[in-house]
């Protein structure tokens, strides 16, 4: 049995001993993890009888395919899936809109951070011996200068 198969697998059946949950599955094969989301954050946080599916689960994959990683994240972790392989709801789930429903990434927003940072590598920058002439340069719509002064010592 593969590890993605085992995951499944035991996905499959955890949604029916908790009917309230909605699990994701994703495989990121540059970082070599198999991610796990599952909602709502209450069972992922709160659940004691969640919380000791996820540790024997995490205990017999590591033994099955001491090679691999897996993670469990729910929708408010820092890393999250962007596109999951497997979705698998519990009969009971009832969806609320999460950080992942009303949030999606998209070319806009990658271009606007490219527009910031272009905005950002343009400014110069110099030093100032006196905080009552500060730089010309601000971020745009900031009406607060940036200013350096040599008053402080400079990290290493």
């Amino acid at each position: 049995m593969k590890a993605t198969e085992f995951i499944l697998s035991n996905l499959e059946k955890f949604v029916m001993n908790f009917p309230k949950t909605r699990v994701r599955y994703e495989y990121d094969i540059l970082a070599k993890i198999h991610f796990v989301e599952v909602v709502p954050n209450e069972v992922y946080h709160l659940d004691d009888n969640y919380i000791r599916w996820e540790s024997n689960l995490f205990d017999e994959f590591i033994d099955l395919f001491p090679e691999e990683n897996i993670c469990f994240i729910s929708d408010d972790s820092t890393v999250g899936i962007e596109l999951a392989n497997s979705v698998f709801y519990g009969k009971e789930y009832t969806s609320i809109s999460t950080k992942q429903d009303s949030i999606k990434i998209n070319p806009v927003h990658v271009n606007l951070l490219d527009s910031i940072l272009d905005k950002v590598s343009q400014i110069s920058f110099s030093t100032n011996t006196s905080l009552k002439q500060p730089m010309d340069s601000s971020f745009p719509g900031d009406n607060q200068p940036i200013c350096i002064t040599d008053d402080y010592p400079l990290a290493a």
